[in-house]
């Protein structure tokens, strides 16, 4: 899907050029002004004797050989493909760390360069303020200018119109696709399908078209006019005459592989000697990556425990306050890495004892009634989840990765749900691709819910957790997919 969106975004890569073109003298600007002109502002503008004023240190010389330093940021960029569309979850995060990269390296190129090139300025400081400057500066620009480019994908300028055929699962996840990823380079103009009864992912809520019945599927296509159809239910329509139909029209088609085992494990389609094949595989992750994760998680963890502790010690207060008959902190059972249970902790946020006449049962977003005073506003702002900064910081949990369930619902849900237990191959997160994928409206759904964990294993990195910890951020300030 990708190769589509590179089609339709061809403009944004002109634009970006331009901007570095346009923001390197800036930089460059900048730099000399923060070591040289310091002092020179503080004393001659605001009077204050503070700074060395540097009298020999004059800026022709950079200005020179911005020409040199345009060349060297472009093609370095270029190699660590800064001009390439970026598509996917979060794709500014990814344009962000590849500016952190190519700045970097173009750093340590202007650095060497001075080395051979004597009438190059040779001031390393600079040059290292130029990395700082450059960093900030170009992740300010081009975020506007993701920004734009969002905007008008999402308009459906540049993109091709997708019509999905069918509302099974499997297109549900496609929709939610088409519209949470406007990069892959798609427009989703509507769904046909006969009926309209299946959960709608929460992502696509009030998102979902329904143009018409699976009986008007050709008078939908010639009115729409789409540019690809995805039909994800070979069993409700004929595949053959839907192509017949779109080969005269110019429409290509997508149909998803009838194999559902792809999605919810640990699983792909691959080709064996041209022979397509479902390769079910080991969950094998780098084991340096993953001691980094592990020592990231525990770094945090410790300074946010430190950092929060006021506001751990008001909730706190305000817990033993309102509901003096209770404990401050709740911990219960929940199952980790490999089936080893472990003691959650958690702010209490309902009476005490809420399940000794009922037993486990899951919270009703709805109709709770066992909260104390505030329990429910520290629930919709995820406050009772901070008491778990400690099982982070002991190891039991990482900030990132599926949410941990009770023994009794993991016996429960691996009768009835394949490949739940995949879930286990990984450390459970205080939060995770699921919790900000629906996660008051999963909470009762684990069917849904496996969909997401088994996407965050198959698919984990160090930038997929630095997204789900930047977007649960911007959830919990926003309250949304609150119970």
């Amino acid at each position: 899907m990708n190769r589509h969106a590179t089609n339709s975004r061809w403009k944004f890569t002109f634009i970006r050029l331009a901007a570095d073109i346009i923001m390197a003298p800036v930089i460059i600007v900048l730099s000399y002004c923060l070591k040289f002109k310091v002092g020179w502002f503080f004393q001659n503008v605001l009077f204050l004797q503070f700074g060395k004023i540097y009298e020999q240190a004059q800026i022709e010389p950079y200005l020179d050989e911005i020409g040199i330093v345009i060349l060297i940021w472009v093609f370095t960029f270029y190699f660590v493909r800064l001009y390439q569309p970026f598509s996917g979850i979060m794709p500014e995060v990814d344009e962000w760390v590849a500016i952190v990269k190519g700045v970097s390296i173009a750093t340590i190129e202007l650095m060497a360069f001075t080395f051979i090139y004597k009438s190059f300025p040779n001031s390393r400081f600079v040059i290292a303020y130029m990395w700082v400057i450059g960093i900030i500066a170009l992740i300010m620009v081009r975020t506007v200018i993701f920004q734009y480019e969002l905007r008008s994908l999402r308009k459906g300028r540049g993109n091709r119109r997708a019509l999905v055929i069918g509302n099974n699962e499997t297109a549900q996840d496609i929709v939610e696709k088409l519209i949470l990823f406007p990069t892959l380079g798609f427009n989703y103009i509507g769904t046909v399908d006969d009926s309209s009864e299946v959960h709608e992912n929460y992502n696509i809520k009030g998102k979902l078209k329904i143009l018409g019945t699976l009986s008007e599927v050709f008078e939908i296509i010639t009115f729409n006019k789409p540019d690809i159809i995805i039909v994800t239910d070979t069993h409700a329509v004929s595949i053959d005459e839907i192509r017949k139909f779109c080969t005269t029209k110019g429409i290509e088609i997508l149909a998803p592989l009838d194999t559902p085992d792809v999605v919810t494990s640990i699983a792909r389609i691959e080709e064996f000697d041209s022979i397509p094949v479902t390769h079910y595989y080991t969950y094998a992750p780098n084991k340096t990556l993953l001691a980094i994760k592990d020592i990231g998680d525990r770094t945090i963890s410790l300074f946010g425990l430190i950092f929060l502790s006021p506001l751990l010690l008001g909730i706190a207060l305000m817990i033993k306050k309102v509901s003096p008959g209770g404990p401050v902190l709740f911990s219960q059972e929940r199952v980790g890495l490999g089936g080893k249970s472990f003691k959650m902790i958690k702010f209490r946020t309902m009476i005490p004892n809420a399940e000794s006449a009922t037993g486990p049962i899951m919270v009703n977003e709805k109709n709770e009634s066992r909260y104390i005073k505030y329990g429910n506003f520290l629930r919709k702002t995820s406050l009772d989840e901070l008491p778990q900064l400690i099982n982070v910081l002991r190891g039991e949990m990482s900030l990132v990765g599926p949410r941990p369930e009770r023994p009794h619902f993991v016996t429960e849900f691996q009768k009835t749900i394949p490949h739940f237990r995949q879930r286990l191959l990984v450390k459970g997160g205080i939060t995770g691709w699921a919790q900000i994928n629906g996660r008051s409206a999963l909470t009762n759904r684990p069917e849904y819910k496996i969909k997401y964990d088994l996407y965050y294993i198959k698919n984990w990195t160090l930038v997929l957790d630095v997204k789900i910890l930047l977007r649960t951020i911007w959830i919990v300030f926003r309250r949304e997919q609150a119970y």
